[in-house]
């Protein structure tokens, strides 16, 4: 799953392997390619950003809380 989301979002290298030789490859790319480090990393902010903001938890927090409660208060007829 963090494969996934880290591959389709570019939010990080994922390597899916334990050999060292792939590893090893994984780690160089890193640590030679500048411009692919950038693009992850500001990848990674924006989308923590969007999707870990405090405020905006809260409110999906309160909004769940309240469609719990009214579905409580008026479950659904079958």
């Amino acid at each position: 799953a963090l494969y996934k989301l880290f591959h389709r979002n570019k939010l990080g290298h994922c390597v899916a392997s334990q050999e060292q030789a792939v590893l090893s490859a994984g780690i160089k790319l890193l640590l030679s390619d500048l411009e692919y480090r950038k693009t992850l990393s500001s990848n990674a902010v924006a989308f923590a950003v969007e999707n870990f903001n405090a405020t905006k938890v809260r409110s999906q927090f309160q909004n769940l809380l309240k469609e719990t409660a009214q579905k409580k208060k008026h479950p659904a007829q079958p």
